[in-house]
């Protein structure tokens, strides 16, 4: 295997003997001067093949110890639930993970009140999601609420279904960009495609529309919206334009709680663009 480019210490970009691009996870591969060859390939504990450029930032900036926690449960899906699992899902769990630590260490929790179709519909999606969730309180010495569990459960049932792409699926293409339009007016920013910050959003929207529902807040989740909303007043207010897009467009109300946790995608997309 050729060693091409530094990422950090332990991942790199590299070239297998079929000249295949990939980015190669081992423990010190990026110490010695690039470009090398690496013969002895028990240094390699996972290949990531087909990663987009949006998802390289991952590989530069993530926590080592959460890109491991997304390899180990990525593999504990794959052995347990009876589906094909696509690499994506990496990407996606490392992105879940940072975010939920980040809410939990803001105090910001959102509610999800799918937990009960999650475990009905999809049940080994929803096992892996709780196995998932307590290895990483345990791992990271946290105590994430369990509705983590049915969130991950999601991004799974999702990452099974990403190679069959329906012509819904083309629609849903069609919603998420005019939804970019309305953030990029709203907040003034400029949207570049292939960033892997704007990838991350456009994954929340796509989540958005497929599980929206029209369910009513409790009083309790009801002052966590509008703590939110105080806090965070111009994300509120593009989350409200989104919604009404959204719910013109596909004839169903979105729910406060949905609300909610889009007026955190936004604030944090507004943050770091």
């Amino acid at each position: 295997m050729r060693i091409i480019k530094k990422i950090n210490n332990n991942f790199a970009l590299a070239q297998d003997d079929q000249g295949r691009n990939l980015v190669a996870y081992g423990k010190g591969i990026g110490f010695p001067t690039m470009p090398y060859v690496l013969t002895d390939l028990s240094k390699i504990d996972r290949t990531f093949y087909d990663v987009q450029r949006e998802h390289l930032p991952m590989f530069y900036h993530a926590d080592e110890k959460v890109i491991a926690l997304a390899i180990d449960i990525v593999d504990y899906v794959r052995l347990h639930v009876n589906a094909e699992i696509g690499d994506y899902l990496y990407y996606v769990l490392v992105d879940h993970i940072n975010f939920a630590i980040e809410r939990y260490k803001n105090n910001e929790y959102v509610p999800m009140k799918l937990s009960r179709d999650i475990r009905y519909n999809y049940a080994k999606e929803y096992d892996a999601g709780k196995w998932a969730w307590k290895y990483i309180n345990k791992k990271m010495n946290l105590r994430l609420p369990k509705d983590e569990a049915t969130i991950i459960a999601m991004h799974i049932v999702e990452s099974e279904q990403s190679t069959q792409k329906s012509q819904r699926e083309i629609s849903i293409d069609e919603i998420i960009d005019e939804v970019m339009k309305i953030v990029s007016n709203d907040l003034g920013i400029e949207i570049r495609e292939n960033e892997f910050n704007i990838y991350r959003f456009e994954t929340h929207v796509r989540y958005l529309i497929q599980r929206i529902d029209d369910q009513e807040m409790g009083s309790k989740n009801m002052e966590i919206y509008e703590s939110v909303v105080e806090k965070y007043p111009d994300a509120h207010k593009c989350a409200l334009n989104v919604s009404q897009y959204l719910n013109k467009t596909l004839g169903r109300a979105i729910t406060r709680e949905e609300i909610l946790y889009l007026i955190l995608h936004i604030n944090r997309l507004s943050d770091r663009t």
